[in-house]
């Protein structure tokens, strides 16, 4: 396996890790560096195994898609300062951003199957800095959209896209702000909303209105990071205090349980959960940050040391990249094995 720190793997490479805990062992393919920088991140993946992220190019960053768990194809740069996808449908339809503004603002993008960028429409009046800052972050097989805006003020707020482009603010508690991070295929979505004491995870239902989920007593802040096909959303909570992060589910009527913090470090944070149960993430282990897989049972097990998981899907195909060092970072596919 790679060390951090050294080489990038080829395009070729794939090696074997095993999680005897919970009775699975995987290959572990390095995926292309197509921007030829030596740093790339794998964001999103679905039930196809088609692979979106970014890679690092001489001129700025690129989204990629790398198809069937392997060819890369960079994706149009709608503005033409670079571009990042971070999810992708059944269908084949990516989302994500472009950088605009030498850098100070973005813009959420929609790809076609053919990797034509759309820019997506934002919500009137919400200009920061000048500049627009906005962006996409997940995309159900129906084509809804979830992402964030940021109005002048500075607070970034949920919002979602119909399939027709149209945007619409998702409902907000008391305070300004929040993120809408996950969306399932029935169209419930996950995300944060701010409060005068920190932040609630919420699910918003199809038609809009938002459910605050169960807080973890002694933290104030609490987020949700993904939500499958049966409502069951994970997260994580965050004490302003300590600053400890430690790892949750709710299930589909609300229920708390908490995952295990596999580092024991209280740095453990959840980003999907597939249809099955299986959740991934990172948890922090003598400040190096592991990949982490968990079972249905919250069970959770470190990855090689030194990698990120960040999405999950059916199949239980994992991606993420081994964590930067030296400016370098490989994207990485983690398929089960039988």
């Amino acid at each position: 396996m790679r060390r951090r720190g050294t080489k990038v793997l080829s395009a070729a490479a794939l090696f074997l890790t095993a999680v005897p805990a919970l009775g699975m062992s995987y290959n572990v393919v390095a995926l292309p560096d197509v921007g030829g920088e030596g740093f790339s991140q794998a964001l999103g993946i679905n039930d196809a195994g088609d692979i979106v992220g970014y890679s690092q190019a001489a001129n700025g960053v690129e989204a990629v898609e790398w198809i069937r768990r392997g060819a890369p194809k960079i994706l149009q740069d709608a503005a033409g300062e670079g571009s990042v996808a971070v999810a992708i449908n059944n269908p084949g339809y990516a989302v994500g951003y472009s950088i605009i503004g030498g850098g100070s603002g973005t813009e959420a993008v929609k790809w076609t199957p053919d990797g034509t960028a759309t820019v997506l429409e934002n919500i009137p009046g919400y200009v920061y800095n000048g500049t627009n800052l906005y962006s996409a972050a997940a995309i159900n097989g129906a084509g809804y959209i979830v992402g964030d805006s940021t109005d002048s003020g500075g607070y970034a707020h949920p919002v979602e896209w119909a399939r027709n482009g149209s945007i619409t603010a998702l409902q907000e508690l008391g305070a300004p702000g929040g993120f809408a991070n996950a969306i399932n295929a029935a169209g419930f979505i996950a995300g944060e909303l701010f409060t005068s004491t920190g932040g609630e995870a919420v699910v918003w239902s199809p038609d809009g209105n938002p459910t605050v989920l169960q807080a973890v007593p002694g933290y104030d802040l609490t987020v949700a990071t993904g939500i499958n096909d049966a409502n069951f959303v994970v997260g994580y909570a965050v004490s302003s205090v300590s600053g400890d992060q430690i790892p949750v589910e709710w299930a589909h009527d609300g229920a708390l349980s908490f995952l295990q913090d596999v580092a024991g470090l209280k740095s453990s944070v959840p980003f999907d959960i597939n249809n099955a149960g299986n959740i991934v993430g990172r948890s922090g282990t003598n400040g190096i940050l592991d990949a982490v897989v968990w079972a249905e049972n919250g069970t959770g097990v470190a990855l090689p040391e030194g990698t990120y998981a960040f999405a999950i899907n059916s199949a239980g195909d994992i991606v993420g990249d081994n964590y930067p060092h030296d400016h370098l970072s490989t994207a990485l596919l983690w398929l089960p094995r039988p």
